[in-house]
């Protein structure tokens, strides 16, 4: 029964609970088919009847992400979006001046306004001046 216990802490270094809890459960289902069953010691018998160390540790696995790697993915795609969304405000009231007074724009934003208008008017979108 030790090198059992041990077994599943050694696990648990390498890897989360339930992937620990996951491997000692297969190594007990192929202990229980080992043929001369009558010679294991009975205490990993009892073991092995345990909660939580047999068949039901594979209904404790939930799926999904833990509370921690979930907030850290949120974080990232927040601030993504962050991103995303002032690139295209940004390209947007370019298009803006761009259509309303191209001559007020530097060379280098004139040459974005026009990028921006033709993949507007690939896109389908309706261009109209702010004013």
């Amino acid at each position: 029964m030790r090198h059992l216990e041990r077994y599943l802490m050694s696990r648990r270094e390498t890897c989360l609970e339930t992937s620990a809890r996951r491997s000692l459960q297969d190594l007990l289902r192929i202990v229980r088919v080992l043929p001369g069953q009558d010679r294991l010691d009975g205490a990993v018998v009892d073991y092995a009847g345990q909660p939580g160390h047999g068949v039901d540790a594979q209904q404790a696995v939930r799926p999904g992400y833990l509370d921690r790697e979930f907030q850290a993915v949120m974080t990232v795609a927040r601030s993504d979006v962050v991103v995303i969304r002032d690139r295209i405000a940004a390209g947007e009231d370019l298009l803006r001046r761009f259509l309303d007074t191209p001559e007020a724009l530097s060379d280098a934003e004139r040459a974005q306004g026009r990028g921006w208008r033709r993949w507007h008017v690939r896109a389908g979108s309706k261009l109209t001046t702010g004013g």
